[in-house]
């Protein structure tokens, strides 16, 4: 979207932590005005295959809570499926919170800056809502506007990122973090990212975000780095099997009414769910949409090494798993139909946005989509939000299928459409998970990288 009539993009609230920037095509509104498109998303979506983006959107969409004190590590434990027995300072963990009936309340990253204090990303609120229950001692503070996070994702990205701090950093591991100056600030520059492929992150305080985020983008401009906006970011979650509440499925704050309660309180109305209506012909009720870690494919995740909350509803899904996540490769022909019915007399079909549909719903309704996954007659599962990837020509989405209809090459059937009008068979075919084909972060083989000298 762009500006709302008779306002100029720079009278809007922007984000504080990205510099603002007038070639940027659209806006989104998620209280603060962020860039939904920089270069367009074909040219940003590419980026992170052969080259490197920089992201800054996470900045402030998502809430950046630290906590400190004696019972820092007490508190994670007693809410997190994760161990916490291998956590040492200066290390990173997707941490995952369920509910008592083993379905995920929040998840996002902890980073470990100091013996008791960890900073954390998008566990609020619920995070926060336990630690003030008072049956923790420690001090809670949002710092969401006094950080900043870029992203920076593709095989390029560690280049730049050294150039940009002027070191060598091949010897920061996967999931850890060390620190670095930029531009003369301090920064932590942690190897992870959802680029799919190797990726870092670089934090630090916004007094330095603007002259941070300048060197970065100096330093990248000989690898032909990108800026990305949320509509091609929404992408890599996809292609890179990484699914996202608020994106793939709704946290389940449901299972505990007190804190839906309090939580929507204290939200802006983008960020609610409890009274959202999904779109798609798999359901009306977002409770039908909640995930347990397992069906998400986290399970290597949990650990039963110690007590938290939703272990014995865990323990029985672990025990007997009954559906797994795939990546579905959606039939072209099929989708060409969808268009075509823009084209000619007859029934429209839900339509198809490419690469994704941001705005799932209208205001009022629900961002999340969940299309009924069929076999032979029987729903066999969920088809979440489909995803267009220019990077293999396809349309592509996550599902969570019953298990026995889980194997690469079975073809299933889509049924597109909602609830309150025509709907469209899909064929697809469980294909490889996840579906992008590059070298994982982790197993980037950084010796191909030439080390920064100075």
């Amino acid at each position: 979207m762009g500006a709302p009539e008779g306002e100029s993009v720079t009278s809007l609230p922007l984000a504080r932590q990205v510099p603002f920037d007038p070639s940027a095509r659209s806006y989104v509104d998620f209280g603060e005005f962020h860039p939904l498109e920089f270069t367009g998303w074909q040219d940003e979506t590419m980026s992170w295959k052969d080259g490197c983006y920089i992201h800054g959107g996470l900045s402030f969409l998502i809430r950046t809570v630290e906590v400190s004190g004696p019972d820092t590590m007490r508190l994670l434990s007693d809410l997190a499926v994760n161990s916490f027995d291998r956590f040492p300072v200066g290390s990173a963990k997707h941490v995952i919170f369920c509910s008592e009936r083993g379905n995920v309340m929040q998840h996002g990253m902890a980073l470990r800056v100091a013996e008791q204090r960890v900073r954390s990303y998008d566990l609020s609120p619920y995070l926060v809502f336990v630690a003030l229950s008072g049956e923790y001692d420690v001090e809670v503070t949002d710092v969401t506007d006094d950080r900043f996070l870029f992203q920076l994702g593709g095989p390029k990205s560690l280049e730049i990122v050294e150039r940009a701090a002027q070191q060598d950093l091949h010897d920061v591991p996967f999931m850890k973090f060390t620190q670095a100056t930029i531009a003369g600030h301090e920064v932590d520059v942690l190897r992870m990212g959802m680029g799919g492929t190797l990726s870092y992150e670089v934090h630090g305080s916004i007094e330095g975000a603007h002259a941070v985020y300048a060197a970065i983008m100096s330093a990248g401009e000989s690898f032909g780095i990108r800026k990305l906006g949320s509509l091609a970011y929404c992408c890599n979650h996809t292609e890179n099997g990484f699914p996202q509440a608020g994106s793939h499925f709704p946290l389940a704050w449901l299972d505990n009414p007190e804190f839906a309660k309090w939580a929507e309180d204290i939200l802006p109305p983008f960020a609610r769910d409890s009274s959202a209506i999904p779109r798609g012909t798999l359901t009306q009720d977002i409770r039908e949409l909640f995930r347990n870690p397992v069906e998400l494919g986290w399970g290597h995740m949990v650990s039963f090494d110690h007590e938290f909350v939703g272990k014995a509803a865990l323990q029985k899904i672990m025990a007997q798993p009954v559906r797994r996540i795939v990546t579905l490769r959606w039939n072209a022909d099929d989708i060409l139909d969808v268009f075509r019915s823009y084209l000619e007399k007859g029934e429209l079909f839900r339509y198809m946005e490419f690469p994704f549909d941001f705005f799932a719903g209208s205001p009022g309704n629900s961002r999340y989509m969940a299309d009924a996954l069929m076999r032979d007659g029987r729903t066999v599962g969920v088809a979440m939000r489909p995803t267009y990837t220019l990077y293999s020509r396809e349309v592509i989405s996550l599902a969570v299928v019953d298990i026995d209809e889980s194997q690469l090459g079975t073809e299933l059937t889509i049924l597109w459409g909602d609830w309150d009008g025509p709907t469209k068979e899909i064929r697809a075919v469980v294909s490889r998970y996840p579906y992008l084909d590059l070298p994982s972060n982790q197993d980037f083989d950084l010796d191909t990288i030439p080390r920064f000298s100075a």
